[in-house]
Order: C-alpha cells, then structure tokens, then sequence
C-alpha cells in the first residue's frame, strides 16, 4: 500500500515537472513583456508593487465598475471623452473596442501567466477601456507637446481628473503588473482622428515629459521644469511606460555625446580606462564594499555627475580617489518605482544595470551618517522626514534581488576602490584620524581658522617657552 502511495506521488511530481518545463519554454517562446513581480520580492513589500488608485490590465482587473468609485469616474470619464470625439453612442462602446484592440489573444500573449477570462468581449472591452484612459492622461499631462490638436482639445474638454490624484496616478502606470502595451494607446488615437504619424509621435512626448517627472536621476530638469531629451520611444519598439523608463534611466551616455558630462580629462578616463587594467582582484573576489563614512576615513571623496548623468556614467577615478555618481532624488514615491524596475529588469530582461547601482549604493548607505555624507556631497537629495527613512530604504531596497556588480561599469569602479584601500591599507590608521580630523576641525571655515590660531597660539607658547629656558640657562652659567 506504501509503494502504491509514492508511486502515485512520483508520477504526480514528473507530471508537474512536465507541465513547468513546457510553461518555461513558452514563456521563451513568445518572449513575454509585462511579467509577475516574483513572491520573494513582493514579501518585502507588497504594497511598493499595487496601484494605489488605477489598476491597469489583466491582473488586478475586477469585472465589476462602479462610476461611484473613483476609479470607475476616471475610467468611465476616459471613454466617453474617446466615444465623443468620434460621435458615438455609449452602446457603440463595444464596437469601439473591438476596432481599437483587434485580436486580444495577440494582445494577452505579452502578459506572463494572466489570469483567464471567459469572455473575449469583455476583455476587450477592458483593455480598451485602459487604452483610453491611458491615452487621456498622459495627453491631459503633456498637452503641451502634442500635434493632435483635436484629441487635446477633446480631452481638455471632457477628460475629469481630480487634481489631487494626479501623483498617486503617476506613480501607478509605472507598476510592472500594471501595463499595458504602447501599441494600444497608438490605436486608440487614430481611432479618434489623430494620423498613426502624428498618434506615434503624440504618444512618444507624452511619455518624454511623464518620464521626467519621475525619473529620479532627472534632478535637475525636474527642478527647473525642462523638458526632457526627446526620445522616440515607439519607433524603438518600446513595449510599454515601465519599459521606456527603464530604457532612460540605464541607457549608456558615455559613447553618445559624453562632452556634456565631463571635461576632456576626465572624457579621457572613461573611454580609456587604462587604470582598470592590471588589478589584482579576481573575478570571484566581488563582494560587498564599506559604508560611505568608512570609505571617507580611507581618503576616497564623492561626487555628483553633471545633469543628464545615469546609472551607466558610474566611474572611479583613482588619481583623486573620487568615485562619481549620478544625483538621485528620493521622495516618498522613488521606492516603488526603483522596485518595480529591478523587478521588470531581472524577471523580463535578465540584466543587472540598474541592479547593480543599487547593491552599489545599498553597500554606501548603512546608517544616517553616511546619507549625510552622500547629501552634502550632492549625491543624494531627499524629501523624507530624516536621513534615517533614507538609510532604512537603501537598506531594504535590495532584499533579495540577485545583483552584486554585475555590469561592467560597475566592476570598474569596485575593481578601482578595492585597489585605492589595498594600497592605503598600511596606512590605514593614519587615513582615519586625518579623515576624523578634517571632518571635526576643517568641515568649515570657521572651525579652520580656529584650528590655525590655536596652532599659532601654540608655537609662540612654546617660542615663548624656549627663549625663557634659555635665558634660564645662559643666566646660571654666567
């Protein structure tokens, strides 16, 4: 009876085993964009991956919309802004839908294991739903930069959005689970008149000016209201808002126009990085780094890149000891949209950009001190209540995501501090106390000229001493 039992329970196993490596080799096959947050992420914190008003696609979709609810009103707002531009009836919705989104098993195969629905008309429905409202909100944002002057004007007119969730809706169409794809929203708008040339481009600015709004290492646009490099995120076959953000946040600058950034000198280090050759670091010895305070002690400085700057652009330059890093800004919405992207980048990509940057900076944050150090080096800006949130973020942001300097970039700049305090190692102590020195006694100017008159102070006391020993001396023998 025991051997019937787990033969029963071997064969169950083999079946699974089957029924998995055939789902692997689907999920290869049809190359899915918009992919599941994996548990061991999600446990960290579940709420970092959930829309806080919109939900978008499949997913999270409940069948049931009620216009009492705020998003219903928003949603419900979106297609009738759509229906009116093209003089239909609320019941022609349907109609409507099935034109936008054409066959939504083509669409459905982007999503990795979503969730059955039994009827194909009310997922259409749904993702045309989603497309308009989509469509209307970024269109409602970037108006400005928009060449179908009939859409704008038919959304400014009839699209309502409460002010007051504008933010938490930026934050929620760049959730990884809460996408859908570009090519919709391209759809949407030449249904309502825009020409496909006109929709692409539309489409593309809308997503230039959203994108800096959030981009976290877009600091200096954001404070000064410029808009963002232009970038054609559909004629570059960007799937979807998550996507495109990802592309600019680790997009490599340094062959593209580097003279923006840096000097010819320092131009010169990162395209011909001779110093990273001829390190005695192995490849297996990787590993984590010291805190920021810690390596202060040790003589290595810290300082912003110019604007424009990415996880990408990341160099150490050894003849200063000066590692370089691009201005991040963090407010209370940087931790979701930094999760969502190491999310999209290790499930769907299987790259380690974004997630080496921030192993990089999980090592350099360990307490408040070493945000302190970071801020005032212009590293890091925050809107948190106190260095302590920032610390505590940093420290929990890389919880189980598989990155330890895995790109190339990154290994430079490891490879090069590694080399600065093994050298420094013999005189480890005395970096120290000048380091803890510099910072109590020469931080600021008031403290150094109170450092240089206690010195002088000092020297004439013991001038003043000597010369009355002397005298003592020259006295007595006389």
């Amino acid at each position: 009876m025991e051997e019937t039992g787990f033969h029963h329970l071997e064969t169950s196993w083999l079946e699974s085993l089957q029924h998995e490596l055939r789902r692997e080799d689907s999920i290869r096959r049809l190359g899915h964009t918009i992919v599941r947050v994996p548990k061991q992420l999600r446990d960290i914190n579940p709420v970092a991956y959930d829309p806080l008003v919109i939900p978008i696609g499949p997913y999270r979709k409940s069948m049931r919309l009620e216009a009492s609810l705020t998003e219903g009103y928003i949603r419900i707002s979106a297609a009738n802004t759509l229906l009116n531009q093209q003089n239909l009836r609320p019941y022609e919705f349907k109609q409507f839908a099935a034109i936008a989104v054409g066959n939504v098993k083509d669409i459905m195969t982007e999503y990795e294991r979503p969730p059955k629905y039994e009827s194909e008309d009310a997922l259409t429905a749904l993702f045309a739903l989603d497309a308009s409202f989509l469509a209307c909100f970024i269109v409602h944002l970037g108006s400005a930069y928009c060449k179908s002057t009939e859409f704008v004007k038919g959304v400014s007119r009839d699209f309502k959005l409460p002010r007051r969730l504008v933010d938490s809706i930026v934050r929620d169409v760049f959730i990884l689970e809460n996408q859908i794809p570009l090519s919709l929203l391209i759809k949407v708008m030449t249904q309502c008149g825009s020409s496909a040339e006109n929709a692409s481009e539309d489409v593309s600015n809308c997503i230039n000016y959203l994108i800096g709004l959030v981009n976290p290492f877009h600091v200096h646009a954001a404070s000064n209201n410029e808009k963002p490099e232009a970038q054609d995120y559909v004629s570059k076959n960007h799937k979807h808002l998550l996507d495109c953000l990802y592309s600019t946040v680790t997009q490599n600058t340094a062959n593209d126009g580097q003279s923006q950034f840096f000097d010819s000198r320092t131009t010169s280090r990162v395209n011909n990085p001779s110093w990273a050759v001829d390190i005695d670091i192995q490849e297996g010895e990787l590993s984590t780094i010291e805190s920021a305070a810690h390596l202060r002690r040790a003589g290595i400085q810290f300082k912003h890149l110019p604007p424009g700057a990415n996880v990408q652009n990341i160099f150490f330059d050894p003849k200063t000891a000066t590692l370089f890093l691009p201005q991040v800004k963090i407010v209370p919405e940087t931790e979701s949209l930094l999760r969502n992207l190491a999310a999209y980048e290790i499930v769907a990509l299987q790259r380690a950009e974004l997630g080496s940057y921030l192993s990089l900076m999980d090592d350099l944050i360990d307490t408040a001190e070493d945000v302190e150090l970071l801020r005032n080096s212009g590293v890091l800006i925050h809107r948190l209540r106190n260095d302590n949130e920032v610390a505590d973020l940093w420290n929990s942001i890389c919880k189980n995501l598989p990155f330890l300097y895995e790109s190339n970039v990154l290994k430079q700049a490891y490879r090069g501090m590694k080399r600065h305090l093994k050298r420094r190692s013999k005189y480890k102590k005395v970096w120290e106390l000048y380091a803890d020195f510099s910072k109590r006694y020469l931080s600021a100017p008031w403290l150094a000229a109170s450092v240089v008159a206690a010195a002088i102070l000092l020297l004439l006391t013991v001038l003043e001493t000597s010369y009355v020993v002397a005298a003592y001396y020259k006295s007595s023998s006389s």
